[in-house]
């Protein structure tokens, strides 16, 4: 089958090229009956190539139907039609077949708009090299990574975001100081962790987030009882719950990956709490994923004890060690 090309360009609503970004087109699944169209099969077409915004791209020739959408500055996925839903009536679907179609026109993203804060320790002293992730809310009580930036000497980072009436959250982690979210909390699940909006002209500043120091934490992880554990830095990883409020918490420190010689060590320093430590282990025996507590429970412990946690107060190092 033939490869058909196709160009677009990304434009904003003022009309300026937006260069960058992501291309994804996706094959239209007919519906039956009274369900309705599906869109399926993304396929990644890259970030094209030509003048500032424009894209070119190829397809194999097909009788299919397809929709193209694209990401840009960690706005929503915006379709061909200006749209962000597949199933807008405005959403615009093409074929391989009519040339007519092989110059798909415009899709207009939202104008770009400038988010700017400050990262500091708890002196006051501003933080260099930082990370400032932004994640966008994509379902209640979840949200995906959708650009990062560092702070510049002064501490300071400026963001462009293209989100529509999208909510985002920031976070910020630096060597040696734990992660916060904006409004300064540790989980972005907390009430107190404060989301922000394109549309309101108050949000563009964001103010300080201060960050504790932390601790760094590193341990080994070792086979006892199941000597068909086998450890993969590709698959087994150790991740963090917290113990808040009279119950443990899911954290959003990143999950450390376990080496094949059971050594772990968490990128982020991790701030002052109660912990255990969650293992996610490949079974050769059984060629299913288990999950293994510090204690070496299948059980997440009821409460805190000695065997089964472990409290970090900063700074320092810490580390641990856990029988499977």
């Amino acid at each position: 089958r033939r490869s058909i090309v196709f160009t677009v360009r990304v434009v904003d609503t003022e009309g300026n090229p937006v260069p960058g970004g992501y291309l994804n087109a996706c094959r239209v699944i007919p519906g039956t009956g009274s369900s309705p169209d599906t869109c399926e099969h993304f396929t990644p077409v890259g970030v094209g190539s030509g003048s500032p915004g424009e894209r070119s791209f190829s397809l194999r020739e097909s009788e299919d139907a397809y929709s193209l959408g694209v990401t840009v500055d960690g706005g929503l996925f915006t379709w061909l039609g200006g749209t962000f839903s597949f199933d807008d009536p405005a959403t615009v679907r093409f074929t391989t077949s009519d040339p007519a179609d092989h110059d798909l026109g415009e899709i207009v993203v939202p104008v770009a708009t400038t988010f700017s804060g400050d990262v500091e320790d708890e002196a006051g002293s501003p933080i260099a090299n930082a990370a400032v992730a932004v994640y966008i809310e994509s379902e209640p009580g979840g949200c995906s990574n959708v650009k990062s930036v560092t702070t510049d000497p002064s501490g300071h980072y400026a963001i462009e975001l293209r989100g529509g009436s999208a909510n985002y959250k920031l976070r910020a982690s630096a060597a040696g100081h734990a992660a916060r979210w904006l409004g300064g909390t540790v989980d972005s699940g907390d009430p107190a962790t404060r989301s922000f909006t394109v549309s309101d002209p108050a949000d563009h500043n964001l103010g300080s987030l201060t960050l504790p120091v932390g601790t760094q934490l590193s341990g080994t992880v070792s086979i006892g009882g199941s000597p068909s554990y086998e450890f993969s830095p590709f698959d087994d990883a150790v991740s963090l719950m917290r113990w808040d409020g009279g119950k443990w918490v899911e954290t959003d420190y990143d999950r450390a990956a376990i080496s094949p010689d059971g050594q772990f060590s968490f990128g982020d320093a991790i701030g002052d709490g109660t912990y255990t430590a969650r293992f996610s282990i490949y079974d050769v025996g059984s060629g299913d994923e288990v999950i293994r507590y510090l204690d070496g429970g299948a059980s997440l412990p009821s409460a805190p004890t000695t065997g089964n946690s472990f409290t970090l107060t900063a700074p320092g190092d810490r580390v641990i060690n856990a029988t499977l």
